[in-house]
């Protein structure tokens, strides 16, 4: 923890990293323009890791990984930590293993992951797996961001039962993946305007655990949008054309 107004900023550094290039666990932290990249790619490190810091279950408070060009790692950014307060944006991540990586069903209150560009991710581009946080502020934002990647897995997978998630204006293309390329769970789904290419049959796959607790306006994908694996209500359909 960090006393309030006060934060640890890491910017303007070169890496070129044998293992892991940034590991950081405490509020207020910015980590900014970094540039990092492996040794020897394809690098085992990670890139930028944030920990759980003195703050404990309560969270990582006005955390920022912006403008960082990381490359040729096992993962771009990893979350390890709960989080109250984080964004993660504008950052350039290019052929690393999984971009935006967060997997450990951590509490989140709020997250936006946005404007980032991945290209050439070998597995995944961003995938999210939380817990709401113990307040009622519980979302989740996946907005704006470029992606391509090539697995079997969705390239994009955000699970977040009992929060929110808003997945918009984002742009991906994921060719070889035998699933959904974008697979969204949540309590509550709005998604709108992207554009996703890829998948055997099916572009995108909405999970709310909420009843019909979603919406789903506008967007252009190659393949069908499912709703917990069947089609969508009707009513939605012709505002998503394929």
């Amino acid at each position: 923890a960090t006393v309030p107004g006060s934060g640890v900023e890491i910017s303007g550094n070169s890496f070129l990293a044998l293992g892991d290039a940034i590991v950081a666990g405490v509020d207020g932290l910015q980590v900014l323009h970094n540039q990092i990249a492996a040794f020897k790619p394809p690098g085992s490190g990670l890139g930028v890791v944030l920990v759980e810091g003195l703050a404990g279950s309560l969270g990582l408070a006005d955390c920022l990984v912006a403008g960082n060009r990381i490359g040729g790692l096992k993962i771009g950014v990893y979350v390890q930590a709960p989080l109250a307060s984080t964004q993660i944006r504008d950052n350039q991540i290019d052929r690393c293993g999984i971009g935006i990586l967060a997997d450990k069903q951590r509490p989140v209150r709020e997250l936006a992951v946005e404007g980032n560009q991945l290209t050439q991710m070998e597995t995944a581009a961003i995938v999210l797996q939380a817990m709401m946080g113990d307040d009622a502020r519980r979302r989740i934002s996946v907005c704006g961001n470029q992606f391509d990647s090539a697995s079997d897995d969705p390239g994009v997978h955000v699970s977040f039962r009992g929060g929110d998630v808003l997945f918009a204006d984002n742009h991906g293309d994921h060719p070889r993946s035998s699933q959904p390329v974008v697979l969204l769970e949540a309590h509550s789904l709005v998604v709108a305007s992207n554009r996703i290419t890829g998948g055997s049959q099916f572009s995108m796959e909405l999970r709310p655990t909420h009843k019909n607790a979603y919406t789903a306006v506008g967007n252009l994908t190659s393949g069908n949008i499912t709703h917990n694996g069947g089609a969508l209500e009707p009513k939605w359909i012709p505002l998503n054309p394929v």
